[in-house]
């Protein structure tokens, strides 16, 4: 539909208070905010947004007074509105596609999923002699079959 504006809820934890994440579409149609809040995202805000035919990616972030943390990935699937969560650290600024594959921005580098069990994480590291490399870092301590069976 022509005109849809995806966005994602972002808060601020502080001293008690907290928000309600969520993300959601504009239907120029009906003129009003069509809103998802699953519980896998009523803690977290959304810090990037990939809207694809058949799901909706969401990088997930605290935002605290004690700083940001990164929460992961969230897969949205559109038709069953069910929720995979793929858990990563980093912050995750944008989510793009490039063929099969997932690229996150993240604020430690990047990332990516190719819909295998675990995202892989690469930063730029200098050589002894001065050159650049990608160089892969080690496995998040978290991959996904490291979590409850009820979250993969």
């Amino acid at each position: 539909m022509a005109g849809i504006r995806w966005f994602g809820k972002t808060f601020y934890d502080f001293e008690g208070m907290t928000g309600v994440g969520g993300f959601g579409y504009f239907d120029p149609a009906t003129k009003a905010p069509v809103l998802y809040s699953p519980k896998e995202i009523r803690d977290w805000s959304v810090n990037a947004l990939l809207v694809e035919p058949d799901a909706v990616w969401l990088g997930i972030a605290k935002r605290g007074e004690w700083g940001d943390g990164g929460g992961g990935i969230l897969r949205f699937d559109r038709s069953t509105q069910q929720v995979t969560q793929l858990p990563l650290r980093e912050i995750v600024h944008k989510i793009t596609r490039s063929g099969a594959t997932l690229v996150l921005d993240t604020e430690f580098g990047a990332a990516i999923y190719d819909g295998s069990n675990r995202i892989r994480r690469f930063f730029v590291d200098e050589t002894t002699d001065g050159r650049l490399r990608a160089a892969e870092a080690k496995p998040s301590p978290t991959a996904v079959q490291d979590l409850p069976a009820a979250q993969r």
